[in-house]
């Protein structure tokens, strides 16, 4: 899989064609929200100002949300696939007591990964990572029961924010709905 965290270690070819996070602003314009600019180094500091590559362990931000995976569509779909191969064991669910965000749609939680319980759309449980900032969103899903695998990306969402801000949108669920309906049964 190509790609890397906060565009480090990212090929310059690759940095080169980036596009940048996008949120809709009033008059309809969409404005950038993260990687406007994408450093020659492949890091990117406060303010979005270019770096060179700190010492192991000085700067840890860097690999917070504004420091994420930075990939293709086509590099989201080779982790997807991978996740048949990860640990997917629950260390959360809801019978095991409160939390923030229980009664979401994300039933049970395991390591880095989300489990869908009822997803919307799709037969069966779903294994893997949403992403939701700087007006992306996006997946990458498995299905163990059948060896699917499927991602997705969506650039330019709006902001949601309140009850109901980590529900699947229209949009997703018609992505779900789509897929589900090329997938072979169980």
């Amino acid at each position: 899989m190509q790609g890397g965290f906060n565009w480090w270690r990212v090929a310059a070819s690759d940095r080169a064609r980036a596009l940048p996070c996008l949120r809709p602003a009033p008059g309809g314009n969409a404005v950038p929200q993260i990687d406007a600019r994408v450093s020659a180094t492949g890091l990117i500091g406060p303010g979005e100002v270019p770096m060179a590559a700190p010492q192991p362990g000085a700067a840890p931000w860097l690999w917070s949300p504004q420091g994420g995976l930075r990939t293709s569509l086509a590099g989201c779909l080779a982790l997807a696939r991978q996740i048949g191969t990860m640990d997917r064991s629950p260390l959360w669910s809801p019978d095991k007591g409160p939390a923030d965000g229980s009664g979401s749609v994300y039933g049970t939680w395991g390591f880095g990964l989300q489990i869908l319980d009822d997803p919307p759309h799709w037969p069966r449980p779903l294994v893997g990572h949403f992403a939701d900032a700087y007006g992306l969103r996006g997946g990458i899903w498995h299905d163990a029961a059948t060896g699917d695998a499927f991602a997705y990306l969506l650039n330019g969402v709006a902001e949601v924010t309140g009850p109901g801000a980590d529900a699947f949108s229209r949009a997703e669920t018609d992505l779900f709905a789509a897929a589900a309906e090329e997938i072979r049964p169980a």
